[in-house]
């Protein structure tokens, strides 16, 4: 029963301690950030180190009956301080590292997006821009921060299978034949595998494959429709035709912002999912023009949540 005493109260200051943490953040950064089931999934492997304290609290107690009170403290307290000291020191080196590699990740992934523009020069600054018109859309969805992230990477790297797409076909001036757009329908499936051995974007890789298709199935490669397209394919298929339509091309001249917004609408339904639809429309005029005249971030900036 003492050693069960001690697990428990071990137990029980991980709960407070975690609880209280989690106040902290939604009280830093609003109600939406309170996700039991994320936040406890994160922390869950804490609950050994603290039954270890309850268990060494339990050894205070039965020392104490024998050595006196204090000579119990002075004798565990020494080598639990050691052992937190470590710790702590351990925890900061891993939480370093983890932040460098992120960071370096980050970078490498902007660089991508970049070398994209570069490859198909008419569309310049493109991955930006739809980065951030998905973003808001995806925040109006509610998406967790976790989504956000995966939604941003798959917008910067979308047309990474262009890579792939042969010059003659990319910079054609004029309309591409039908065996040359057959080749450059391949771009989403080629993009697709590029990342496939890269676990940090299994989720994006959604969006690469699917950026493509339309709500009412008649998109590409796989002709899905409706719900089997991925939400957040859906949600990127109108930030990337609503650049494409604000942006001058050699063959016309941009959009209007009202009348790209029409089109948007006059598409929901067909080409376009009504939620997603939905989420543009919240979107105001001053915002998305802001979004398409910022210029260049760093990459901290791009990717932040």
């Amino acid at each position: 029963w003492m050693i069960f005493a001690g697990a428990m109260g071990g137990l029980a200051a991980w709960l407070v301690n975690q609880g209280l943490l989690e106040l902290v953040v939604v009280a830093d950064q609003g109600a939406r950030h309170l996700r039991y089931r994320v936040y406890f999934g994160n922390v869950v492997d804490m609950v050994p180190y603290y039954i270890g304290y309850g268990l060494t609290g339990l050894g205070v107690v039965a020392a104490s009956a024998t050595l006196g009170a204090r000579v119990a403290l002075i004798t565990l307290a020494a080598p639990v301080a050691i052992v937190q000291t470590a710790t702590n020191r351990w925890m900061r080196e891993q939480q370093a590292r983890a932040t460098e590699a992120q960071s370096g990740f980050n970078a490498t992934l902007v660089s991508l997006s970049k070398a994209i523009d570069l490859r198909d020069s008419d569309t310049e600054g493109h991955c930006r821009r739809v980065v951030e018109y998905s973003l808001m859309m995806g925040r109006f969805l509610k998406f967790s921060d976790d989504e956000l992230l995966r939604l941003c990477h798959g917008a910067l790297l979308h047309d990474i299978g262009k890579i792939g797409v042969p010059d003659a076909i990319l910079h054609k001036p004029g309309p591409l034949t039908a065996e040359e757009w057959a080749v450059m329908r391949t771009h989403p499936h080629l993009g697709a595998l590029m990342v496939a051995d890269v676990r940090q974007l299994e989720r994006a890789r959604e969006v690469i494959l699917a950026h493509h298709e339309r709500f009412d199935g008649k998109g590409y490669p796989n002709g899905l429709v409706g719900d089997t397209v991925p939400l957040a394919a859906r949600v990127f298929t109108i930030a990337d035709a609503f650049d494409a339509m604000v942006s001058d091309r050699p063959y016309r001249r941009a959009m209007s912002l009202s009348d790209a917004r029409s089109e948007v609408r006059r598409c929901s339904g067909t080409q376009f999912d009504p939620e997603a639809v939905a989420a543009f429309e919240s979107i105001s005029d001053s915002e998305l023009e802001a979004a398409a005249n910022k210029r260049e971030q760093s990459t901290e900036e791009l990717l932040s949540l």
